[in-house]
């Protein structure tokens, strides 16, 4: 067994956030693609809206699944047109978080990060005693 490429991630958003709800799950972009594309930006072959049609390329054909719908509820297949329907700050957001998770600079939160809570201190009453279950242990050999 060995390592696989194609990784995948999935970008979701926190509650409040204005793209709750959407969750989208997406392969990581590669060093390889990276570099080609600052290849042609530095030749000058891509800028302006041709880079950021190159982005929304690029990151669509990555998507393995997403949970956008249009105005009735139905889902969108994943597409640069239906991309496109959403505002240019949503757009903007989502590139970036799929950049930065593909870097490492945005890691994939840990579900057991923060601070324990303390929660309520245990008050040890006799009646608490007496609901704890025992057993009788049987002696060591």
């Amino acid at each position: 067994m060995g390592f696989r490429t194609g990784r995948c991630y999935t970008l979701a958003w926190p509650e409040g956030d204005p793209l709750h709800g959407l969750e989208i799950t997406v392969r990581a972009r590669t060093f390889g693609a990276v570099r080609a594309v600052a290849g042609r930006v530095q030749s000058g072959e891509l800028a302006g809206w041709e880079l950021t049609d190159h982005e929304l390329k690029e990151f669509v054909s990555g998507v393995v699944s997403w949970t956008l719908e249009d105005d009735d509820g139905a889902p969108l297949p994943p597409t640069v047109e239906n991309l496109r329907q959403l505002e240019l700050r949503d757009i903007e957001t989502i590139i970036r978080t799929w950049s930065r998770r593909s870097t490492g600079e945005d890691p994939i939160p840990d579900p057991l990060d923060g601070p324990s809570t303390d929660g309520e201190p245990t008050v040890t009453t006799p009646s608490t005693l007496a609901s704890l279950p025992t057993e009788t242990l049987p002696a060591s050999l």
